[in-house]
């Protein structure tokens, strides 16, 4: 039994001194719904302006503290540290955000611009007392990992992580779960213990975006990616002025690569370049489960050798269902290194479980210009010969290397295309290079100067541009161009529901 229960004010009480109530909190959405109910250790939410994030993260750590378990003498404890990049942008969003559901008249704030904030409250409902411990700071320019070592915490959730440096999450993840200690608790209770965050999406080069997309983890991770502010089902959409989305992009439509990260919602697009694949979507086309090999069809290798003579070579290897429909299986890219080495990479690749089962049974392309170049009087083996000799094949040229009307259009034809309940062009988790440069590492890169901005007319070449040149080179080679020949007459049925390329027709032929 607590004795001190008259200093606990009823969270009735509190909340209707408060602008507004957290009695009567609606979801800004299903997004916001499942971000405040999810019992994962990492979760976040990552969408446009103006989608409620910031409020529903605050308002899920006061769920958190109501449904804290209790400790030995019946009192619930909880403590979250929340985290900005600056104490300037900490009272102008989190802060203010808290205190429309918490005031500072409420408890105990201390706090004030300019230097750390924190609030303590005693609470009681009708399962007992709470007690909830808010701290708000911003990220020091010293030691990280020292400026965590002064919190216990139960939580620590980051606003705007896509502005905070890696080591707050790094160095956060060992903080949490601090307060109360387990001595504390009652016997067979623990703590709903978290790293949470909101942010808008960023380029694919930023940690961000290897921490919660490539290297998500479904078993601890919960994080959702909000629709675009102009999706009819976006988030907070009831909550926002009219035509709010349409006049930011009235406002900002000489910064487009603004208005996909803050409105459209889209990973990378930035200055340092636009997305080659402007119409790639995680959501469309990218599988839910690793995707394994089908016995008794082909299995496909696309490979690139980086130069003629071998350099940063690549390989993908994917699996067409009839007609056309491209299983993108798997990607090898070890960055610089020798023909004998990559080929012995290959070989152990194949002999991997997702695809043995079709290892028997293999076509390959590569880039025609690895071809050439062959010194007949030092009778040396080429990159090609080295990697056919070591495969047991013989590695086909595509037609052609043209790259603006020919690879890369038969990828935007794969990834425009819809048939049968299908995208053209599905992806496998397990292709987390390939991926990264859907999502804009490969990109065109952009050049400033004093007469403005000039986008180069082929992509940049970097890590993200081997394994796409691999799949353009496999893709071609398979198909030839009778993706782009016969797209044109198949332009009819479910391309009026989905704005997509149904790509059969009665006279398509994918080899003519």
């Amino acid at each position: 039994m607590v004795d001190n229960i008259h200093e606990y004010r009823h969270l009735n009480e509190i909340t209707e001194n408060a602008d507004l109530k957290l009695t009567s909190w609606t979801p800004p959405g299903p997004m916001s719904l499942k971000y405040v109910q999810t019992e994962k250790q990492v979760r976040g939410m990552i969408g446009p302006i103006g989608s409620g994030k910031t409020t529903t993260m605050l308002i899920g750590e006061a769920f958190c503290a109501i449904r804290a378990p209790k400790c030995e003498d019946g009192v619930r404890r909880y403590s979250f540290l929340c985290t900005r990049d600056s104490y300037r942008q900490l009272y102008k969003t989190a802060i203010p955000s808290w205190q429309d559901y918490f005031p500072p008249t409420v408890g105990e704030w201390n706090g004030g611009q300019d230097r750390p904030a924190e609030h303590r409250l005693k609470m009681v409902d009708d399962f007992g007392p709470i007690e909830l411990y808010g701290q708000f700071g911003a990220i020091p320019d010293t030691s990280i990992r020292d400026w965590l070592d002064g919190f216990q915490v139960t939580s620590i959730i980051m606003n705007a992580a896509n502005s905070h440096p890696e080591d707050v999450y790094n160095y956060g993840v060992q903080r949490i779960d601090r307060w109360p200690p387990k001595r504390m608790l009652a016997k067979g209770y623990s703590n709903e213990a978290h790293i949470g965050f909101d942010m808008n999406k960023t380029d694919v080069d930023e940690w961000p975006y290897e921490q919660f997309v490539l290297n998500h983890d479904a078993e601890m991770m919960e994080i959702l990616d909000f629709p675009s502010g102009t999706d009819p089902n976006a988030e907070n959409a009831q909550n926002l002025p009219d035509d709010y989305y349409k006049n930011i992009m009235r406002a900002l439509k000489a910064k487009p690569w603004m208005i996909d990260i803050l409105i459209h919602n889209k990973w990378g697009a930035s200055r340092s370049g636009l997305p080659v694949y402007e119409d790639y979507s995680d959501e469309k086309h990218l599988a839910d489960q690793p995707l394994e090999a089908i016995p008794g069809l082909e299995l496909c290798i696309g490979l690139d050798a980086g130069t003629s003579t071998g350099g940063r070579p690549s390989a993908v290897f994917f699996q067409v269902v009839a007609p056309f429909r491209v299983r993108v299986l798997d990607e090898l890219y070890l960055g610089r290194c020798g023909p004998n080495r990559f080929a012995d990479a290959l070989l152990a690749k194949l002999d991997e479980p997702h695809l043995r089962p079709a290892a028997q049974n293999i076509r390959a392309w590569c880039d025609p210009s690895a071809f050439y170049g062959h010194d007949e009087e030092s009778d040396e083996e080429t990159w090609i010969e080295i990697v056919e000799s070591k495969l047991d094949i013989d590695i086909e040229e595509p037609e052609s290397n043209e790259l603006e009307g020919f690879r890369l259009e038969t990828v935007r034809m794969l990834l425009n295309s819809f048939e049968g309940g299908y995208w053209m062009l599905e992806l496998s988790p397990r292709c987390r290079i390939l991926r990264k440069g859907f999502n804009s590492g490969y990109r065109y890169k952009m050049t400033e100067n004093r007469h403005g901005i000039k986008e180069d007319p082929k992509p940049d070449k970097n890590d993200a541009s081997h394994p796409h040149d691999a799949l353009q080179h496999g893709v071609t080679g398979y198909f030839g161009r009778s993706l782009i020949v016969n797209a044109g007459r198949s332009r009819i049925g479910s391309a009026k529901a989905t704005g997509a390329v149904q790509l059969t027709s009665p006279d398509f032929d994918i080899f003519s």
